[in-house]
């Protein structure tokens, strides 16, 4: 068997970025079709391993990944390759570590989001190789290969291959993404000439100091004002080192974009691109937080009975995955659907497009006519951050130290606590002092009458929202309405579950469809694609505080977040009846 090892840069994804990968999958070229020799002589041909993929495809087993080759040691099989495909660049394969059942895949790949390991290699025996021209000179060309495992290495050889992404449980640093970027863009775009070594070893020692800062605060989602210092420092460093490349002729590709983003002043919009909120977790992540406050307090030999104060800890919520693709164990609800944006101001303006009327569409012109216009109606609308906060009853101090039961129920509870409230105000909120603006209490909405049924009444809704060119994202039904849709039964005493009533899948006519516990039983919605918008700090803030229980040994716990809700298009949205209107009763 031979070994072929990659310099890889690992781009470890915040959630915004994470291209849909679950946790514990990873993507890497393993190989690419570089015309530079790498330290063993050797330049793959585009189409090497079109032959073994297809033998493994027809096989029906899975390349496994392995931790350093090591072929012996069970444990040190951490995974597989979900798929693997050539591209233009090279074999790109998408990978997952068996994080769940293996200690060694698990501690992989947190070397893998810390950027401590870095590097792929892959197994393989020649099947058909040639002398062919290279980027200098003539060299062994792997024209087929039969390839038998790929693994996640310490120290590589071709320095044009890389890990692409990495699926982060919290995301990087974010003022730290550009300085990564620029590092592994240089080093990826410049030339493998001798005179430009010292140059590109600065640079990998910037990235060392750099992923030590990010190893101690990526949960944070922020570097800590502490370490800014020396980031800035290193930002001189990899300036420094790019316009030197720059000056020598010896960078190949375009850095300027992320150079860019560390040595001028960013001037960004209000919020950042849109995801979701990230609910899936943080259940989990949430109590997980209130430990790591305890046990830093515990090593740091401070007794929580003599705290005077409060630590603060925030968790990030924002991901690029829809919750209700994320699994998890939060309850469905409206907030799983609605994209969400990171705001880093108390307020912010957003632009509200207030079209009523197909008033002035587009349309065939003759030469010299009038050109028709489209009435956007765009207003510019000011809407502000909104705390949502909840505080445990007090809970014995010795219980909360030994018993991590505790801190998960805790953690739990206060943490749905917050989703459920911020749930209320998306539908009910009024808009007054404290409260958001929801659903029940904005203008411009549109309205359908009941039809026949319920299921009729959503369809002619939907037909509503498409007439403006939006497509139905939801349907948010009363829970007790779509029990009774889901319970309906035939003349025969049958449930009716069809394709248009899908209650296993929760969809109506192929439309997810939201039980909502907050809205009264005669009323539901039809909310269209882009037509509102989740907004957010980016995080939820835990703080564990014993002062108020000094004399009792009790320590309480809080969970907090800011939040805000806005409506884009009104006119994408349709409030519809899922009942007949109850009749009165004549008086005599």
């Amino acid at each position: 068997m031979y070994y072929k090892t990659n310099d890889s840069h690992i781009y470890v994804k915040s959630d915004s970025l994470g291209d849909g990968l679950e946790e514990g999958d990873f993507k890497a070229y393993v190989s690419t079709w570089t015309r530079t020799p790498d330290c063993y002589g050797d330049v793959v041909a585009k189409g090497a391993f079109s032959q073994t993929l297809r033998k493994w495809d027809m096989s029906g087993s899975c390349i496994p990944v392995l931790y350093g080759h090591n072929e012996t040691d069970p444990d040190y099989n951490i995974g597989y390759v979900k798929s693997a495909i050539e591209d233009d660049h090279g074999l790109l394969v998408t990978g997952h570590l068996d994080i769940d059942t293996n200690a060694k895949a698990a501690q992989v790949y947190r070397l893998l989001k810390g950027h401590r390991l870095s590097q792929m290699s892959f197994g393989y025996t020649i099947e058909r190789k040639a002398q062919a021209q290279s980027a200098k000179g003539m060299a062994n060309e792997l024209q087929a290969v039969n390839l038998l495992e790929v693994s996640i290495v310490p120290h590589g050889a071709n320095k044009d291959t890389s890990i692409e992404a990495v699926k982060s449980e919290s995301a990087y640093p974010s003022n730290l993404e550009p300085l990564f970027k620029t590092i592994d863009t240089t080093i990826k775009y410049a030339k493998n000439g001798y005179e430009n070594m010292s140059t590109k070893q600065d640079l990998l020692d910037a990235k060392g100091k750099l992923s030590q800062i990010a190893n101690n605060s990526c949960w944070t989602h922020v570097c800590a004002d502490a370490e800014l210092e020396e980031v800035t420092h290193l930002k001189g460093v990899v300036a420094d080192c790019v316009e030197k490349l720059r000056r020598d002729g010896d960078i190949t590709g375009d850095v300027d974009q992320w150079l860019h983003d560390i040595t001028s002043p960013k001037r960004v919009s209000p919020y950042s691109t849109k995801s979701y909120l990230d609910l899936s977790k943080l259940t989990k992540s949430i109590p997980e937080t209130m430990r790591k406050d305890i046990n830093e307090r515990h090593v740091k030999g401070i007794d929580m009975a003599s705290i005077t104060g409060a630590m603060f800890t925030p968790t990030p919520i924002v991901n690029s995955i829809p919750i209700h693709d994320q699994g998890g164990e939060m309850p469905i609800g409206i907030v799983n659907y609605i994209p969400a944006g990171v705001v880093h101001t108390d307020e912010y303006d957003y632009l509200m497009e207030t079209t009523q009327e197909d008033a002035g569409t587009a349309a065939v012109v003759e030469k010299g006519e009038t050109k028709p216009t489209f009435k956007l109606g765009l207003k510019k609308v000011r809407n502000q951050l909104k705390v949502i906060a909840v505080v445990s009853d007090p809970v014995d101090k010795y219980t909360w130290q030994s018993s991590q039961g505790v801190v998960d129920y805790v953690g739990e509870r206060l943490t749905r606590e917050i989703m459920r409230t911020f749930e209320n105000e998306i539908i009910n909120g009024d808009g007054t002092a404290g409260h958001l603006l929801g659903l029940n209490h904005v203008e411009g909405i549109k309205s359908q009458a009941f039809s026949s049924d319920a299921v009729t009444t959503a369809i002619n809704a939907a037909a509503q929202i498409e007439q403006y060119g939006i497509t139905c994202a939801m349907f948010v039904l009363p829970a007790v309405d779509w029990v009774e849709i889901a319970t309906t039964k035939d003349t025969l005493g049958h449930y009716i579950n069809d394709p248009i009533v899908d209650v296993q899948n929760k969809q109506l006519w192929g439309v997810p469809v939201v039980a909502d516990a907050y809205l009264e039983s005669g009323t539901g919605y039809a909310i269209g694609t882009n037509t509102v918008q989740i907004m957010t700090d980016g995080n939820l803030e835990t703080a564990t505080n014993t002062s108020e229980g000094f004399r009792t040994n009790t320590v309480i716990s809080r969970v907090e977040g800011r939040f805000s809700f806005d409506v884009l298009k009104p006119h994408g949205i349709v409030k519809f009846a899922t009942k007949a209107a109850a009749k009165s009763t004549p008086t005599k």
